[in-house]
């Protein structure tokens, strides 16, 4: 098992396999949005990348979702289509709750920074919209948590 997906699992309080399909739909969101030199220098960089797109796509296939897949429809109108609400609603189809959800992207952002460097996890925050958005809401007052929060509270 690869030490990024381990490390998020443990940092998160989830199970290895959503913490790699997790990070494997968010890996398809960024290849829908970043640079494709960029995108492919972090696959080179992280060898377990393309694997957990795998797992996604095989989780992705199922019905989850529920609660933090309504909320990702709401938040989806607000961000636009391929913003936080589709990772959100990535997140929840791999069956990553809304507390693990709101922590999930800047974890997994800092766990590929360790093996892809800086410069390119910067380039990649830059270029992406819900990662812009997911590490703002993240250090904002009140936060996605705080507004995941709301919403089921």
């Amino acid at each position: 098992m690869d030490d990024i997906i381990k490390n998020l699992a443990a940092q998160l309080g989830i199970g290895v396999g959503q913490a790699e399909a997790g990070a494997g739909a968010i890996l398809q969101l960024i290849r829908e949005q970043a640079a494709h030199g960029d995108f492919q220098q972090l696959l080179k960089a992280v060898p377990g990348a393309t694997q957990w797109m795998g797992t996604a796509s095989e989780v992705a296939g199922g019905d989850g979702g529920g609660l933090l897949g309504q909320a990702a429809g709401l938040f989806g109108g607000l961000t636009g289509n391929g913003g936080l609400g589709a990772a959100i609603s990535a997140l929840g189809k791999s069956g990553i709750g809304p507390e693990a959800a709101a922590r999930f992207v800047p974890a997994l952002l800092e766990l590929l920074q360790s093996k892809a460097g800086a410069d390119l996890v910067g380039r990649l925050s830059s270029s992406v919209p819900f990662l812009k958005e997911a590490l703002g809401a993240a250090g904002g007052v009140g936060g996605l948590a705080g507004a995941l929060g709301k919403m089921f509270g």
